[in-house]
């Protein structure tokens, strides 16, 4: 060949622009070439803009760069992007839940809260392999939809602030890979499903606002990593079951406006990781525990005067909307929490609170007991 009669020098030139050549050719027609859409989806997106009047996304540059539109682009060497993630809350689409999202086959996390979708979740949506679904705060109705127990992919799932009603079927058992459920404020009603048991990744539970009745279960041992559990506002009775002592995760814990009767069982305070806690006693008075960290310095029991009912409480910051100074008797408390205890004057005549240590602390919890009149 001719270049390699040339000089020493000139030939090694030759044979580097010969190896940048090729690897310009790389560079634009391979790993590098310029990414897109798959067809499909492209064409499902542009059916699904026309439909809930979506004027956000940019076709011409790819709705993959739209801020509630996300893909995956690592398909076919970087070539082609598929739809992962949708996000379109806060929007007034007002009608029906889109069938087509059942057409994205990569879709795993699905965000529509907030935009005043009405009627039921379509039947297509059973073959989605979803992860997370927030359906919260539309106007969505029907009983249960059993649709969303097909999707046993989901790990996340919220249907809160709708209007389903009747009971919470046996069949979101198979959801065995949940880890975040919140089915608070519908009408749902009849008791708490036993088969919750059988969702050992559970960690956030939230069940509030609906009409559900009962004894308050006691299978929240076989959930060992819950962290989260809110059962507010419902018809659920009975004492605190104990099962909650093996709650060893809990943080969160709500059980107001239920009709709890007993007391607060001291393993309570034996719940190292627990700081937040809100409880009703059905008995007499309403008791909120308000769990406020370590290192507050707590005082005597005061109560506000002039007030249809009393409020008793320990100084935290504020006392009766407004700053006051309590004057500090013989002991001065370091306490993880707050009591903060509602009686009404006229069915309460004492209220005694004793004290009892938290396990591996030196600080102290505090438990309610009443009696009335």
């Amino acid at each position: 060949m001719a270049w390699m009669s040339l000089p020493h020098g000139w030939s090694l030139l030759f044979c580097m622009v010969f190896f940048l050549g090729l690897l310009h050719v790389e560079f634009v027609h391979g790993a590098t070439a310029p990414q897109r859409l798959f067809p499909a989806e492209a064409r499902l997106l542009r059916r699904l803009a026309a439909k809930l009047n979506v004027s956000h996304w940019d076709f011409s540059a790819g709705p993959c760069g739209s801020d509630d539109v996300e893909c995956d682009c690592s398909f076919s060497n970087h070539t082609v992007c598929h739809v992962t993630q949708i996000f379109l809350k806060g929007k007034n689409f007002t009608g029906e839940l889109p069938p087509e999202f059942a057409d994205l086959p990569y879709l795993i996390q699905l965000d529509l809260s907030r935009s005043l979708f009405h009627g039921e979740v379509p039947y297509q949506w059973a073959r989605m392999k979803l992860q997370g679904l927030s359906l919260m705060g539309n106007r969505l109705s029907g009983t249960f939809p059993m649709i969303l127990t097909k999707i046993r992919t989901l790990t996340n799932l919220s249907i809160e602030g709708n209007e389903f009603h009747g009971p919470i079927p046996p069949e979101i058992g198979h959801l065995i890979h949940m880890e975040k459920l919140t089915l608070s404020t519908n009408e749902f009603n009849g008791p708490l499903p036993a088969v919750l048991s059988l969702l050992p990744n559970l960690t956030d539970l939230r069940i509030s606002g609906n009409n559900l009745s009962g004894r308050l279960p006691d299978f929240w041992g076989k959930l060992p990593k819950l962290v989260k559990l809110q059962m507010e506002g419902s018809l659920l009775e009975g004492p605190i079951p104990p099962s909650l002592s093996e709650l060893t995760n809990l943080y969160d814990l709500i059980l107001r406006n239920c009709s709890i009767d007993g007391s607060i069982p001291s393993y309570i305070g034996e719940l190292a990781n627990l700081k937040h806690l809100t409880i009703s006693l059905a008995a007499a008075s309403t008791a909120f525990i308000v769990f406020l960290g370590p290192g507050h310095r707590q005082r005597r029991m005061a109560c506000c005067p002039g007030q249809r009912r009393r409020l008793c409480r320990f100084h935290y910051r504020r006392l009766c909307h407004y700053e006051r100074p309590l004057t500090a008797d013989s002991t001065t408390l370091l306490a993880t929490i707050a009591v903060i205890l509602v009686v009404a004057s006229t069915t309460s005549r004492s209220t005694a609170i004793t004290p009892f240590p938290l396990s591996n602390t030196a600080n102290n919890f505090y438990r309610i007991m009443l009696s009335k009149e």
